[in-house]
């Protein structure tokens, strides 16, 4: 399910593709959610943002 997401309403895309996808979901289970935030969210893939407020 990779993609840029700005350009999917720019490119024409095969609907049996679109709902393949959606069948997709099916296989989206604890442990795989589990392990994609291990991969993706670890230390090296995290950017630590922190909003100060504005000086007056």
């Amino acid at each position: 399910m990779a993609g840029n997401i700005n350009h999917r309403g720019t490119k024409p895309e095969n609907p049996d593709k679109i709902l393949s996808r959606v069948q997709d979901l099916g296989q989206v289970t604890q442990q795989s959610t589990k392990d994609a935030a291990i991969r993706y969210l670890g230390g090296n893939n995290l950017i630590k943002i922190i909003l100060l407020p504005e000086k007056k």
